[in-house]
């Protein structure tokens, strides 16, 4: 910072400028009773992987998610080739963003679901935007499909990132 002589703001806005912006969130729910979380992922599974999910369109406000791609995805370590599997939950549209539903069991009490929405701006004049706004259509759409909400009996996450 001191050898550019800018402050990290505008380095990030340049940054955005010259590259783009990648807009995240994570919606946490915890302490979720583990049959509920389970069956609700489970369930959540069939349908995405369905083949006549892959395509679907959902219209949200003045948006349209089509979707490319689904999968359980898994990693695989770049240092020694393990595979990890089933690390959740991933819906691809086409214009690259994504949600990922993720479960975990290794809280105190429960379990942990947790919503990934993420999305790519180019566009310089929708750089700035707040990021709950960006991605508020495709954080719809996770809640709808997913039935969270009814599914685990709560009225929001715990925790939003």
């Amino acid at each position: 910072m001191a050898a550019r002589k800018q402050s990290v703001e505008e380095i990030v806005r340049d940054h955005w400028a010259r590259l783009g912006r990648n807009y995240y969130c994570r919606f946490d729910y915890e302490g979720v009773d583990q049959k509920a979380a389970f069956f609700m992922m489970r369930d959540l599974g069939a349908v995405i992987t369905d083949k006549a999910f892959t395509h679907q369109k959902f219209a949200v406000g003045n948006s349209v998610y089509s979707v490319e791609k689904t999968d359980n995805f898994e990693y695989t370590d770049p240092v020694d080739g393990s595979v990890t599997k089933n690390q959740g939950l991933r819906i691809i549209f086409t214009d690259g963003s994504r949600i990922i539903f993720r479960l975990s069991l290794t809280g105190c009490v429960g379990a942990t679901i947790r919503i990934y929405a993420e999305s790519y701006e180019r566009d310089p004049e929708k750089l700035n935007r707040e990021t709950q706004a960006v991605l508020g259509p495709l954080i719809g759409i996770a809640l709808k499909i997913s039935e969270i909400h009814e599914r685990t009996g709560r009225k929001g996450p715990t925790v939003i990132t």
